[in-house]
């Protein structure tokens, strides 16, 4: 059988958009390759306009030399989550209706402001809520650049698609961890208001230097002894997140790190001493299948992990 295009991945992050093109044939999934560029160089920035955002996705597609121009985003924590709900026995429609109003209680916002989502048929009834501009915004981005947004995923799920082996996982961006904790139906995921941004404005401090020098000497030395308050601190904080899932669920066994964040040098054992579990950076059978040599994947798996996630939204369909 001809090999299956599948729909792009698209991860617009705070610092960097993800792309990622896949494909499927009788062998399974395979990627096809991912291109990244960066939208944030460490300076102080304001958010950035939308078109700049859209003419960088354009160009990472252009890098890549598909034709395929179907794509999948994410959207997490704080933006979107999932939950599961009990309802009694009712009709698919009064069980749109009560979800409508299970979100109201849950996110203070209007009703205009949310999309709600429930699948119908399953038990307990899963429930999605997003943010509508979150939504709209990521869409607006991907048509301006030239492409055809036909899914928003949970970042939950596109994680879990790729690392189906692990208990947790930690996505570690820029200003915001997101833990994800796996159970026998939905995820619980966890918001720590701290990411690699934290450890560069640690360091910043501790050697009086700009943001910019900060986060080039993160990249190249770590925290090497600067910045060492902000890092145990945000290492503290993932621990504590992944403590609270084991009084609501069984204790997690093996943790996957991921995000850009994850590849700060030790991190994964720090968290592993902290909290008595198998911690290792997330590098999904999946990439290792491709065609990028090994040392390539294992230093650039951590960022490459949703983008392929959500290529594959349309593989597990």
């Amino acid at each position: 059988m001809k090999a299956r295009v599948l729909p792009l991945g698209v991860d617009i992050g705070a610092t960097r958009i993800r792309v990622a093109a896949s494909q499927r044939s009788t062998d399974g999934v395979a990627l096809r390759g991912v291109a990244v560029r960066d939208v944030y160089d460490g300076h102080e920035r304001e958010d950035l306009a939308d078109d700049h955002l859209s003419g960088l996705l354009a160009d990472a597609v252009d890098e890549l030399g598909v034709r395929e121009r179907r794509v999948v985003a994410g959207v997490g924590l704080p933006d979107a989550f999932l939950r599961s709900v009990d309802f009694p026995k009712m009709t698919a429609v009064e069980r749109r209706r009560a979800a409508q109003f299970e979100a109201q209680r849950l996110v203070p916002l209007e009703p205009d402001q949310i999309i709600v989502r429930v699948a119908d048929g399953e038990a307990p009834t899963v429930l999605g809520v997003a943010r509508r501009e979150s939504i709209a915004r990521r869409a607006a981005i991907i048509r301006k650049a030239g492409l055809i947004p036909i899914a928003i995923d949970n970042e939950a799920l596109a994680l879990r698609r790729v690392l189906t082996e692990c208990d947790a996982i930690v996505d570690i961006g820029c200003d915001r961890t997101i833990v994800h904790v796996f159970g026998e139906h939905l995820p619980l995921s966890q918001l720590v208001h701290a990411g690699g941004r934290s450890v560069t404005d640690g360091i910043a401090h501790d050697l009086a230097i700009d943001t910019l020098s900060a986060e080039r000497r993160k990249k190249i030395l770590g925290v090497a002894g600067a910045g060492e308050n902000a890092r145990a601190e945000l290492v503290g904080e993932i621990v504590a997140s992944l403590a609270v899932a084991r009084e609501r669920r069984s204790a997690p066994g093996r943790i996957a790190l991921v995000g850009n964040g994850a590849r700060l040098a030790g991190l994964a054992s720090e968290i592993s001493a902290n909290l008595g579990a198998q911690v290792e950076c997330g590098i999904a059978a999946f990439l290792r299948a491709g065609t990028y040599p090994d040392d390539v994947i294992r230093a650039a798996a951590p960022d490459w992990t949703l983008a392929c996630g959500l290529s594959l939204w349309e593989s597990s369909g």
